[in-house]
């Protein structure tokens, strides 16, 4: 019996083992890929034997017999070739688009050149730079910019890849730098400057991506601290000259310090590095006189499209001097040295000087160094008197200058005069 058990299993056994092999055959990626490199390698061995058999194999072309094999060969060999090719660079083709169906290009895609519309621009390393309009290949319309790290660099209008039109511009942060009108790339027109903690440090006129014409300027707590002219990023400050002082209550609103003398009042304007000086008339704080001169803290002065820091650049805008040669010490010259020899030292160093605090930001001046001595170089232009106090007598640069009215502009002599005692020629 169990002879007769043992020959029915193996009987079973040699019809589906068979079965199981094939099905595990059928379920095998071996096996199917073994089927499909076989039907290939078979195809192209009938496709690549190009040997003509008989004449029936061939294209007459003029005098020439061309194998159809190998022509059929030939047009399938480029098409496989070009399918490749299209694989490798599909996103400089635009194959490839996101969610929203854009178009993805590399920077350098030839393609590009010829695309208009609504595109993504990859970078060099690979990331998406751009993402916005394009008219044959350059940035035109509107569109975002993004640096490596996916932070947005511009946003706003662009023109033949370049920021033209109403844009804003960002700190890495993510801070708004700047917001307003753009030309080829820079600040041009009205807009807005802010400080990397956000708040704004500037709001007016710009050219050439420089503060230039009116606007305000603001501390970086934003307060606004100077309203008035800027030229090519600096403050115009002989616009000062001649102001009342209700004028310069609306122009500067920082922080300030008076000193007052027998003669004088002395005010500096400590959040734009000048002073200006008034008369010491009874009551002159709060009556309407005019600022007489102002002193500027700066080694450089912005002269139309000139920029002059020496004795030499000076003269090719206001020709010779007036007056050349040292001068004894003014109260304002001598509060604006000392000043500037807090940060590092200039000229002969400090001058002596008896100050009696009255209040925080008020003091007397009962008495300083008249000895010492500066030297000047004197212009007069427009009826305005410049005198800049330089390093040495070759006047290799200098640290402060003072702007003041000619006596020919407040209807006084054919000469102007500064306050300085002259020494010498």
């Amino acid at each position: 019996m169990d002879n007769l058990f043992q020959v029915l299993v193996n009987a079973i056994k040699a019809k589906i083992i068979p079965l199981v092999t094939k099905l595990r055959y059928f379920t095998s990626l071996t096996f199917w890929k073994t089927i499909i490199f076989s039907k290939i390698r078979v195809f192209l061995t009938k496709l690549f034997d190009v040997r003509p058999k008989d004449k029936n194999d061939y294209y007459t072309v003029g005098g020439w017999l061309v194998s159809k094999r190998l022509a059929f060969a030939l047009v399938v060999g480029i098409g496989i070739i070009s399918l490749v090719y299209l694989w490798l660079i599909r996103g400089s083709f635009g194959f490839l688009g996101n969610k929203e169906g854009i178009k993805t290009y590399k920077y350098s895609s030839i393609m590009l050149r010829m695309e208009t519309g609504q595109v993504r621009i990859k970078g060099k390393s690979g990331y998406i730079a751009y993402v916005g309009a394009v008219k044959k290949g350059y940035c035109s319309g509107t569109g975002t910019l993004y640096d490596p790290s996916k932070n947005i660099v511009y946003k706003g209008n662009f023109d033949k890849s370049m920021y033209e039109g109403l844009g804003t511009l960002y700190y890495p942060t993510g801070v708004v730098n700047y917001s307003g009108n753009f030309h080829e790339n820079l600040y041009s027109g009205e807009g807005k400057l802010y400080w990397e903690n956000s708040n704004l440090e500037y709001d007016g006129q710009f050219l050439d991506g420089m503060k230039d014409g009116d606007g305000k300027l603001h501390d970086y707590a934003g307060n606004l601290v100077y309203t008035g002219a800027f030229s090519r990023d600096q403050l115009v400050y002989s616009n000062i000259v001649g102001k009342s002082n209700t004028e310069m209550a609306e122009i500067y609103k920082g922080k300030s310090t008076v000193y007052s003398s027998a003669d004088k009042y002395i005010v500096h304007m400590k959040d734009i590095n000048a002073y200006y000086e008034l008369p010491a008339d009874p009551d002159t704080l709060e009556d309407e006189s005019n600022v007489d001169k102002v002193y500027v803290m700066n080694n450089k002065i912005i002269l139309g499209d000139k920029i002059c820091t020496n004795a030499e650049q000076l003269e090719t805008v206001f020709g010779q001097p007036s007056y050349q040669g040292e001068s004894r010490v003014t109260l304002p010259e001598a509060l604006a040295i000392n000043h500037l020899n807090d940060e590092s030292p200039v000229y002969s160093g400090k001058v002596s000087m008896e100050l009696t605090r009255t209040y925080d930001d008020y003091y007397t001046v009962s008495n300083f160094d008249r000895s010492y001595i500066v030297y000047l170089y004197t212009y007069e232009k427009d009826g305005l008197i410049y005198t800049f106090l330089t390093r040495d007598p070759l006047g290799n640069g200098f640290d402060l200058y003072f702007i003041s009215q000619s006596q020919t502009a407040e209807g006084g002599g054919a000469t102007g005069e500064t306050s300085t005692e002259q020494t010498g020629n």
